[in-house]
C-alpha cells in the first residue's frame, strides 16, 4: 500500500511540479572533465538524485529535471520504507494504517522541496546533467495504541419507584417502567460527552421528546432485569445492564461534509440575495449527500438541520456574474434519519410561495462540456416554454452559433387534476423534460399523458443546443416561478 502511494504521488509531482532552483550556474567541462557529483550526487541529510538527457533533445533541462525528480522520488520510498520495517509494530495493521497517513504527507512535504542544485554540459557526448535535491523529513512518528474498551458500550444500574405513585398500574406495567426509566439513566454513561457537546441537549437535560425517545430507543437490555423489593415500605427496584453498539454512537456523532464551488448565477437580483440563493442550495446539498432520499426537502428545513455551517472561501465571477462559495457543515446524522422523506416529497414538490411569484420561467446557460450542470454562466427569465433562435438572449455572455446545456425551471398552474398530451419540438442534441419530477418527454417522444395537479406543478425542461436552436413545447401554459425580492 506504501509504495503504491508514494509512487502515485511521485508521478503526480513529476508531471506537476517544475522544481525551484538553488544555483542557476551551469558548469561547462575542462578537458575528460567529469563533476564528482554525477558519479555520487549523495548529499549529508538530503534525498538528491541525477538526471540527465541529450542536448539535442527540444526540453533537455525538462527531461533532466523528470529524471532526477523520479529517482528522488525512488530514493523516498526506500527512506520513510526503513523507518517501517525498523519498528517493533511492523506487523500491526493499526501501526500500518496510521504510518500510511504519515509517511504520505511527509513524502509530500520532500517532494515538494525538490530544488537543483548543480547542472553540467558535456559537450564532448552531447549531454546535459543536474543534480536535484530534497532535505530529508525529520519528523518522528509516534504510533498511538488504540485500546478498544468494550465496557464503554455497556453498564449496569437500579432505579426504585414507589407503587403507591402508580396505582392504576399492574406488576407488568411496573416493571416496564423501571427499565425504561434505567435506560434513560444509561443514555449519559452510554454516550458519555459526546451527546452533551451535540445541539440535542439544554441544561443537560433532552428537550425535545422525538429526540430523547429516538435515543433511548437506541438502548438495549443485555439478559434479564432483576426485580427486588427496596428498603422503603411499597418501592420496587430493578437492577438492569443496557448496552448500545458502535453503529447507534455513529448516528448520534456529528459529521461533518465538505462542500466546493457551490454557484449560480441571477442578474436579476441583488448581489445579497444572489448569496442567500447560494447558501439555499448549499444547506440543501448538504443534507442530501448524507441522505438521498431528501432531495425535496426545503432550504428552510434543510438548513434547521445543519449545526454549524462554515464558509472557508467564496468568490464572484464579475464576467460571468457567477457567485460560488465552499466550506463545510455539521450535521447530526439520527436528526436527518427521523425525517419522513415521503412526507417531505407530497409537501414541498408542488409548493410555490403565493405572495412571491413572478409569471414566466427561469432559464439558465452552461458551457457544453459542463454535463454535470455545476458551473451557470448566465441566467434570465423568459415567458413560456419556447425558447426560439431570435429570442435568444445574445450578448457578451451567450454568444450566437455556440453550444450550450440549457436549463429551464418553474412551473405550470393548472386549475384542476387532468391528464394532458403534450409536444416538443426542438432543433437539439437531446432535451428532456420532467414534470413534478418524472420524466415525460424525451427528445420529441411523448412516453406518455403529463398529469397534472391543481395547483402548480413543478416543470424542468434540460437540452443541450446545436448550431441552430429552436425549442418549443405545446401544450402547456401559464407558467410562474419563485423571484426574490430586491433589498
Amino acid at each position: 500500500m506504501i509504495k503504491t502511494i508514494f509512487t502515485i504521488i511521485a508521478l503526480f509531482f513529476i508531471g506537476c511540479n517544475g522544481g525551484g532552483t538553488a544555483q542557476t550556474n551551469i558548469t561547462t567541462p575542462k578537458t575528460n572533465f567529469i563533476p564528482e557529483w554525477i558519479l555520487n550526487p549523495n548529499s549529508p541529510n538530503q534525498i538528491c538524485a541525477v538526471g540527465s538527457a541529450n542536448l539535442n533533445d527540444k526540453d533537455y533541462q525538462k527531461i533532466a529535471l523528470l529524471k532526477a525528480k523520479s529517482n528522488i522520488s525512488k530514493e523516498i520510498n526506500i527512506y520513510i520504507n526503513s523507518s517501517l520495517i525498523r519498528s517493533e509494530y511492523y506487523t500491526n495493521k493499526e501501526y500500518k494504517k496510521q504510518f500510511d497517513t504519515f509517511s504520505h504527507h511527509q513524502a509530500l512535504n520532500m517532494l515538494n522541496d525538490i530544488q537543483v542544485i548543480n547542472r553540467f554540459i558535456d559537450k564532448a557526448h552531447n549531454r546535459f546533467y543536474l543534480r536535484a535535491c530534497t532535505p530529508k523529513a525529520n519528523q518522528t512518528f509516534t504510533f498511538k495504541k488504540v485500546v478498544k474498551n468494550t465496557n464503554s458500550l455497556q453498564t449496569t444500574k437500579k432505579a426504585c419507584i414507589l407503587q403507591s405513585e402508580y396505582p392504576n398500574k399492574n406488576q407488568n406495567q411496573l416493571k416496564k417502567i423501571l427499565v425504561d426509566k434505567i435506560k434513560a439513566n444509561s443514555v449519559e454513561e452510554l454516550y458519555g460527552t459526546m451527546i452533551y457537546n451535540s445541539t440535542i441537549l439544554k441544561n443537560g437535560k433532552i428537550t425535545d421528546n422525538e429526540t430523547r425517545s429516538k435515543i433511548v430507543g437506541t438502548v438495549r437490555i443485555k439478559g434479564n432485569p432483576i426485580f427486588f423489593n427496596g428498603d422503603n415500605f411499597g418501592e420496587i427496584c430493578a437492577e438492569v445492564t443496557t448496552y448500545i453498539t458502535p453503529k447507534d454512537i455513529q448516528k448520534f456523532t456529528p459529521k461533518t461534509i465538505k462542500f466546493n464551488d457551490i454557484c449560480m448565477v441571477d442578474d436579476k437580483v441583488s448581489l445579497n440575495n444572489l448569496k442567500q440563493k447560494v447558501k439555499n442550495k448549499a444547506y440543501k446539498n448538504i443534507v442530501t449527500s448524507y441522505n438521498l432520499k431528501l432531495q425535496n426537502i426545503s432550504a428552510n428545513k434543510a438548513k434547521s438541520l445543519i449545526h454549524k455551517f462554515i464558509i472557508k472561501n467564496e468568490k464572484f465571477d464579475v464576467n460571468t456574474g457567477a457567485y460560488c462559495i465552499s466550506g463545510k457543515a455539521t450535521i447530526l446524522p439520527y436528526e436527518l434519519e427521523m425525517i419522513d422523506s415521503k412526507n417531505i416529497k407530497e409537501v414541498n414538490k408542488n409548493k410555490i410561495d403565493t405572495n412571491n411569484i413572478a409569471p414566466g420561467l427561469v432559464v439558465t446557460f452552461y458551457k457544453a462540456n459542463d454535463i454535470d450542470m455545476k458551473k451557470p454562466i448566465y441566467q434570465t427569465y423568459i415567458d413560456s416554454l419556447d425558447l426560439s433562435y431570435r429570442s435568444l438572449p445574445i450578448n457578451d455572455k451567450i454568444k450566437e452559433d455556440t453550444p450550450y446545456i440549457i436549463k429551464i425551471d418553474g412551473y405550470a398552474k393548472s386549475d384542476k387534476n387532468k391528464k394532458i398530451k403534450a409536444n416538443l419540438y426542438s432543433d437539439v442534441y437531446y432535451a428532456k423534460l420532467y414534470i413534478n419530477g418524472k420524466l415525460y418527454l424525451k427528445d420529441t417522444k411523448p412516453k406518455n399523458l403529463i398529469t397534472l395537479k391543481k395547483g402548480f406543478n413543478k416543470v424542468k425542461l434540460i437540452f443541450k443546443t446545436a448550431n441552430r436552436y429552436d425549442v418549443r413545447v405545446v401544450g402547456l401554459d401559464e407558467f410562474y416561478t419563485n423571484k426574490l425580492k430586491e433589498n
